[in-house]
């Protein structure tokens, strides 16, 4: 039986909400599971060297744990604000990529 699937671009944020804002409400309505891919992005990116591991924890602690990394990550993005951006950027980036490799499925009608 064929699955419907829903074509996925990316989303630009409001002209009301920042950059930052569109991303953190991205992040917070990813399922669990993507939150753990995150993590997994996250510590692989830590162990070899370069920037790209921290911003994926972040994320991944913000899917699964709202409420303890929000205050975390807005105290990143007061400290390094550049940091902070061009994580976004990246988090937002791979959202966008993982949500073109593996679309959501319609609902089923009822």
């Amino acid at each position: 039986m064929p699955v419907d699937v829903i074509d996925v671009e990316p989303v630009l944020p409001d002209d009301d909400l920042g950059l930052d804002e569109h991303a953190r409400q991205r992040i917070r309505r990813l399922p669990p599971e993507v939150g753990a891919v995150f993590l997994a992005v996250g510590v692989v990116g830590v162990i070899i060297p370069g920037p790209i591991g921290a911003p994926f924890l972040l994320a991944g602690g913000l899917v699964l744990m709202p409420n303890v990394f929000d205050r975390f990550e807005r105290w990143i993005e007061k400290q390094m604000p550049s940091v902070h951006g061009i994580g976004m950027r990246n988090v937002n980036r791979f959202i966008d990529n993982f949500e073109k490799r593996f679309p959501r499925k319609s609902p089923p009608n009822s």
